[in-house]
């Protein structure tokens, strides 16, 4: 089959990480496999040789690349966006072309503040043959738009190859490399944005300054909000237990090192990140938002959003050592739930079908 993929950057997080691992094994299984991306920031470069040594064939959008895009286009069966963006130029290719569209919805608030990406998303979910929703909660949220039935929406749920994370360990000490060789560390891998919480559990952290002597957290995350958040640390006197260490092109170091993993979001599709901690076997805590609640179940400490108290406290009972190592075993037992295996055969069966269905119209159901 040959499939063209778009999507906004190549990395960043779990959407990227997705589509890495949903094209690396599409070549695998002998699939014809092209991505158009937008965004490349010079840390990218390992990702896309990496793409290309396992036979993707990379193109960056720019007007001088539009002879290659088009081509691809016009031979693909399939065209597969990846977040919203990149979503539109596969709407508009695969009107040009008469082709099918699937897109893969991974979050739960898309620039829908914003009037014209309101309609740009009412086209996409009317005009895509299929939509991939991360989990439940996404699909239940693409449904309220009442644009797609639920028939077009198929809730596969992500996930990264186990070997392919413990074979990116690079050997870095993080301990070392951030002078913290006798603490133990918390791992906070989001973004630095309003959506991921980071504020409440600042907030706890303050609360806790005295209890936890041997702790700090470590936030693997750029974003907006940094230089607020870095205000706020030395306004709190709490810069010893924090670091802001921003975006990392290798989150595996940190999560296999970390002592536990804290995902304060106020939202989230899924949380990649969260299948990934599961796979090192690591204490998470995390909120009750509805995609967390799918990918982490009961096998990690769940809190209320937005609520600094509970966060303190799961932090306090996560620094039990025997607490811990109970996470740990429930952790190992929840990651067997999701696998790249799963993903790529439920994918591929979207697929199939998209491509037995007659041709649709432009904003036909």
């Amino acid at each position: 089959m040959r499939i063209l993929h778009v999507t906004e950057k190549l990395i960043g997080g779990g959407a990227e990480t997705y589509l890495k691992m949903l094209c690396f094994n599409q070549v695998k299984l002998g699939h014809e496999v092209a991505i158009i991306f937008f965004k490349e920031p010079i840390s990218a470069q390992d990702t896309i040789n990496e793409m290309q040594e396992k036979g993707c064939k990379i193109i960056k959008w720019r007007f001088s690349s539009l002879p290659d895009i088009l081509k691809e286009a016009m031979k693909a069966q399939i065209i597969h966006g990846n977040l919203i963006y990149a979503e539109f130029l596969g709407f508009i290719l695969s009107v040009a072309f008469n082709k099918k569209l699937i897109v893969t919805r991974h979050s739960l608030d898309f620039f829908l503040h914003k009037t014209h990406w309101r309609i740009v998303n009412f086209l996409i979910l009317k005009k895509t043959t299929a939509i991939i929703c991360v989990s439940e909660a996404v699909k239940k949220f693409i449904l309220s738009f009442r644009a797609a039935s639920e028939k077009k929406c198929h809730v596969i749920y992500p996930a990264v190859d186990k070997d392919y994370m413990y074979s990116k360990l690079s050997g870095l000490n993080v301990r070392k490399l951030f002078n913290m060789e006798n603490l133990k560390y918390a791992l906070v891998p989001a973004s630095l944005e309003e959506p991921k919480g980071i504020i409440y559990l600042l907030r706890a952290i303050l609360a806790l300054k005295n209890e936890a002597r041997d702790w700090v957290f470590l936030f693997a995350g750029e974003g907006s909000l940094r230089k607020e958040f870095e205000n706020f640390v030395i306004k709190n006197d709490i810069a010893d237990k924090t670091k802001f260490i921003g975006f990392t092109r290798n989150i595996y170091d940190y999560i296999a090192q970390a002592d536990m993993v804290v995902l304060p979001s106020l939202r989230e599709g899924f949380g990649l990140v969260i299948h990934e901690s599961l796979n090192f076997a690591k204490p998470i805590i995390s909120t009750k938002t509805s995609g967390i609640s799918e990918s982490l179940g009961n096998s990690g400490i769940l809190v209320e959003p937005r609520n600094s108290f509970e966060l303190k406290e799961a932090i306090t009972t996560m620094m039990n050592e025997e607490k811990r190592k109970y996470f740990c075993e429930l952790s190992l037992k929840r990651a067997q739930n999701f696998s790249v295996g799963n993903m790529v055969d439920k994918t591929m069966d979207v697929y199939e079908t998209a491509l037995a269905q007659k041709a649709f119209k432009t904003c036909g159901c």
